[in-house]
């Protein structure tokens, strides 16, 4: 027997609750409507904010999930991804290589075929760290993870440039792939890598994701939110334990670990003394024309939701997604929101191109 509940009803009672009320209180009400043992196709929605030019409100992403009657909430949560199968997905096409750019052999990864996407991992990561993107979008585009200077494989000279030179870095690698244009995402620190290469050859960007990440944008509200969040929290122990959020935690201990000996593989590194290299300032934000899309987790701890929209705002047109129950590491600790809502920005702006 086929059953398909219609939830719009009830998402309409749930309209003037908090995301992260709303999502629980869903899966509960689908959880004791199915009582009979039966294989039905129920509808579960995801509540997530949304904000276009500082204009905030929600939407629903909603995915049809094939389960039996009492499922638990975990695993609907764990399948919620519309394009998530029951089998594992086979990774496509893998090359393992390095590249000869700038001095240094830059490690990298290619999987699948197609149109491009171009991963930046963070400071606490480095190419390994996007292990739960790689398999859903290899499916349907070219994907490109590589670890930045001074992360990973790829060690840097000594003395070297570092941070300074990973937009340049990111132009070799494309150039010796053979890669014109792509779209990039970006995570944290990879956030300046990838704003900086899309404000130096936007003509070479095709769409921009950056998960948890302003990219060192020297934009005075991002610098005063910036500063106002720094003069009332303190940051303690290694970035490892703070990207994620303390939720993940409790609920994922073995992912939490996981997430902290990724970080370890790392070589050791010094910051620069004089910090790291300003980004981009208002004047070249407010000229860019590629379509954006922020993410934000509503307890990040490092780059806070109040950082992220101010420089969400900086970019013409661009959106921002809050989600609830994730810290600094959104495509980490809800990477089926993050992929299907990615995913569904890439197709967009393929679109609208």
């Amino acid at each position: 027997m086929l059953c398909v509940f219609w939830l719009q009803k009830l998402t309409n009672n749930f309209s003037n609750s908090r995301p992260d009320a709303v999502i629980p209180r869903c899966l509960g009400s689908i959880t004791s409507a199915l009582s009979c043992q039966m294989r039905v196709f129920v509808a579960v929605v995801m509540v997530v904010s949304t904000e276009v030019d500082g204009d905030r409100r929600r939407h629903y992403t909603a995915c049809w999930i094939n389960t039996r009657s009492r499922p638990a909430r975990h695993n609907i949560r764990a399948r919620i991804a519309a394009n998530v199968s029951d089998k594992a997905l086979p990774i496509r096409g893998v090359q393992v290589s390095s590249a000869k750019i700038n001095g240094i052999d830059l490690h990298y990864q290619r999987y699948g075929e197609g149109d491009a996407i171009v991963f930046a991992h963070g400071a606490g990561g480095n190419l390994l760290s996007w292990w739960q993107q790689i398999p859903f979008f290899s499916q349907r585009y070219q994907c490109i993870t590589f670890d930045h200077r001074g992360f990973g494989h790829s060690l840097d000279v000594p003395e070297g440039p570092g941070a300074a030179s990973f937009v340049d870095d990111l132009r070799g690698l494309l150039d010796h792939l053979d890669i014109e244009s792509a779209h990039l995402v970006a995570q944290s620190m990879g956030g300046r890598t990838m704003l900086g290469f899309a404000v130096k050859y936007p003509h070479r960007v095709r769409s921009l994701v950056m998960a948890d990440t302003v990219g060192g944008m020297n934009v005075p509200a991002v610098v005063a939110e910036q500063h106002n969040w720094a003069a009332t929290h303190t940051a303690s122990g290694e970035i490892g334990f703070r990207a994620v959020s303390p939720l993940f935690v409790q609920r994922n201990p073995n992912l939490a670990n996981l997430y902290l000996q990724i970080s370890r593989t790392n070589p050791p590194r010094h910051m620069p003394p004089d910090g790291l290299p300003a980004g981009p300032g208002t004047d070249e934000l407010k000229n860019l024309n590629i379509p954006a899309l922020f993410f934000v987790g509503e307890d990040d701890q490092i780059s806070p939701p109040q950082v992220i929209a101010a420089g969400a705002k900086a970019i013409p047109g661009s959106k921002l997604l809050r989600v609830p129950e994730a810290g600094h590491s959104v495509y980490f600790e809800k990477p089926d929101i993050f992929n299907f809502e990615v995913l569904r920005f890439i197709e967009s702006a393929e679109k609208s191109a």
